[in-house]
């Protein structure tokens, strides 16, 4: 029997011997090497940074989702501040790896939307970017100071909305000669003849959206007089009872002129006429009665000035 038991161990010791070795060649092995190391997976959208967009423009965004194997892509959506997507414009051309935003076609302010890719395998995994949307283009400058001859002059042009930086140029008519207007908006120059001058001027924002930038178009005037001046310095003498009659003058500017008495008071009995500056009447009181009159001239952007008589 004990023979039996040593016979039986030496057939297994080969076996346990072969099981060792197989164990210390795999311990080996693992030592030298190791499992692969693990990739991560993210979303990467394009455009990535804000958008500044004119309203009713779209921006066109593509997505990825990086070393996912599955290839599902993405799905897509737009957030913000408004109660409804109706309000923060419109996606449209959805794939799983791109999508056109439309912006609303009309806003009061800048309106800032958020446009957000997940990944369809992993709807954690997501990336966003902002899109701003800003107001119509519009020129706001109805008006232009009036300009005297051979007297420097500036005046800058104004507008709202739009993106960017503001380029303006005249589109038609012409600038009174000795003026000129820059990129900025800026008329500046010394105007050498009087008269009313129409012209045309275009603003273009430096929106990239793909349907270009945005531009308004505005028809201004202006004026070049010389300056207004009163004439009459001191009136004549009147009569208690008698009938008076005096005109009042004045130069430069543009006519018709408008009188006005704008402070004190004329003798009780005389009007000024404000359409010819003519004094008339009867003085009913004796006395030496100082008022200071107004004229104002017919200039779009009316000059006006005052003398005391």
């Amino acid at each position: 029997m004990p023979s039996e038991r040593g016979g039986s161990a030496n057939r297994f010791a080969p076996v346990l011997f072969l099981c060792l070795m197989m164990c210390s060649c795999g311990g080996a092995g693992s030592t030298g090497g190791g499992a692969a190391p693990q990739t991560s997976i993210f979303v990467s959208i394009s455009p990535s940074t804000q958008t500044t967009i004119d309203q009713g423009q779209s921006v066109q965004f593509s997505a990825t989702v990086v070393n996912d194997s599955s290839g599902n892509g993405v799905t897509w959506k737009i957030s913000g501040s408004e109660e409804t997507q109706t309000s923060m414009g419109t996606l449209t051309n959805v794939t799983s790896n791109s999508a056109t935003y439309n912006a609303v076609p009309l806003v009061a302010s800048p309106l800032s939307v958020t446009v957000t890719a997940a990944s369809i395998t992993n709807p954690l995994l997501t990336s966003a970017t902002v899109v701003v949307i800003n107001p119509l283009l519009t020129v706001t400058t109805t008006s232009l100071p009036v300009a005297s001859p051979n007297v420097s002059y500036t005046a800058l042009l104004q507008a709202t909305g739009g993106v960017g930086a503001l380029s303006w140029s005249l589109t038609g008519g012409a600038l009174p000669q000795g003026l000129a207007l820059s990129r900025i908006g800026s008329i500046t120059g010394v105007p050498t003849s009087p008269g009313v001058f129409t012209f045309a001027v275009q603003v273009e924002d430096s929106s990239a959206a793909p349907v270009g930038p945005d531009f308004a178009q505005a028809e201004l005037s202006l004026t070049v007089v010389t300056p207004l001046s009163i004439s009459s310095t001191s009136l004549p003498a009147g009569l208690q009872g008698a009938a008076y009659l005096a005109g009042l003058s004045a130069t430069g500017g543009s006519t018709p002129y408008t009188w006005s008495v704008a402070q004190g008071g004329l003798p009780p009995g005389l009007t000024l006429q404000s359409s010819s500056g003519v004094i008339s009447g009867s003085p009913t009181s004796q006395g030496n009665f100082t008022f200071t009159v107004a004229v104002k001239d017919s200039s779009p952007t009316p000059q006006a000035l005052t003398q005391s008589l």
